[in-house]
């Protein structure tokens, strides 16, 4: 019929408007260089919560210790946790750098950010003048650190662009694809004059005693989601979050496709508790320019589908998907990355809304090894599995 037509080409111009303008303003930025930092490797300390259950997790350390030589490496362990203290040890042992810690820690006490517990300990200790939290799945390229540091020259903190990099099954690509697909276009194509709302908390640099000013990390320790609590813990305190378009290695073990829909339930329920936390400018920027594409996605496909015999629904759909194509590879190859794969790139977008729906019904989300049911970001509960 005519008006699926005519709505099919409605939508097909206002999701390549919104997805345009995410692309300008992330290919802007991804232009930007900063200047090379003042200081030493040795005045850096980068940190790092350890927690086994990843095949790649010794060559993930192993990583950092030959890429970063001279900084000065925390390594977080759990006590009960005997896969990690085994595996910090023996690389400890092999490589002997000289300015590596293994800190080994007692079990969270309840309704403690397990991670942020474990990193306040840590910083307690910390010797450098730079302090670096970096994820035990993700790989630090020196120039990203290097970036990462000459930032907070004029920001409060500073956080990397992820990078997945899959191991070849499917839910691995599926994650990848998400994550590569909507990384830049999400972290750095924000709309204009719409601060940075949280940070990347797989890696993120601030000053020691900036940090420290901030009361440490002991004022989020109630809070599940560490990223966004530290976000708001600077932005309250006037401070300022600088996305860099640097980039960071991320490689994460997904047995399953269960275990790529218990990460992607994780990733969406922590946006929900995201959302709640802006104003309503925002919620409303976020809606749009995030929710907004595979919402209209979906619209497309179905006026496509109801619009009989009328050749305009069907054209809209190809013409909105070369130039989505056409878009996501060019961002790819600016940032460095392999262009993903047409088919589950297109799924990947389509299934978003149904993990924000999924999200918003089932609150249980496994973490760190515990399992919680969590009502807000400082509101929840250990459970049994």
């Amino acid at each position: 019929m005519m008006v699926f037509s005519v709505l099919a080409v409605v939508i097909t111009v206002f999701y390549l408007t919104l997805l345009g303008i995410k692309a300008l303003r992330a290919s802007g930025r991804l232009r930007k260089t900063l200047p090379a930092p003042s200081c030493t490797p040795a005045s850096i300390s980068i940190m790092q919560p350890i927690r086994s259950g990843d095949s790649n997790l010794k060559a993930t350390l192993e990583d950092t210790l030959l890429a970063h030589p001279d900084v000065e490496l925390l390594w977080l362990v759990d006590e009960e946790d005997a896969c990690a203290r085994t595996i910090c040890s023996d690389l400890a042992t092999q490589y002997g750098h000289p300015r590596l810690r293994i800190l080994t820690t007692a079990s969270c006490p309840p309704r403690i950010n397990p991670k942020l517990y474990k990193l306040e300990k840590a910083r307690s200790i910390a010797q450098g003048q730079f302090l670096v939290v970096l994820d035990d799945d993700t790989r630090l390229p020196p120039s990203t650190l290097s970036a990462m540091v000459a930032a907070l020259d004029e920001a409060t903190v500073s956080t990397a662009l992820p990078g997945y990099q899959d191991d070849g099954t499917l839910p691995s690509r599926l994650l990848a694809t998400f994550v590569n697909d909507n990384a830049a276009l999400t972290y750095l194509g924000l709309p204009p004059r719409m601060p940075t709302p949280t940070l990347n908390g797989m890696a993120w640099a601030v000053r020691n005693d900036v940090l420290t000013t901030l009361g440490g990390f002991a004022p989020s320790l109630g809070t599940l989601t560490d990223d966004l609590a530290v976000a708001r813990q600077v932005l309250g305190n006037g401070g300022r979050i600088v996305q860099l378009p640097d980039p960071v290695h991320v490689a994460t073990e997904l047995s399953d496709l269960a275990a790529y829909v218990r990460q992607m339930h994780r990733w969406s329920l922590f946006a929900l508790l995201l959302l709640r936390r802006q104003s309503w400018r925002n919620r409303l920027s976020i809606a749009i320019f995030q929710g907004g594409p595979p919402v209209l996605l979906w619209l497309e496909f179905a006026c496509a589908a109801l619009a009989s015999f009328h050749v305009v629904a069907p054209l809209s759909l190809v013409v909105l998907l070369i130039v989505r194509t056409l878009v996501l590879r060019r961002t790819a190859r600016i940032t460095e990355r392999l262009p993903t794969s047409f088919g589950l790139s297109l799924l990947s977008e389509l299934m978003q809304p149904l993990h924000l729906l999924h999200a918003a019904c089932n609150r249980k989300i496994i973490w760190r090894g515990r399992c919680y049911c969590v009502i807000a970001d400082d509101c929840f509960e250990e459970i049994s599995k």
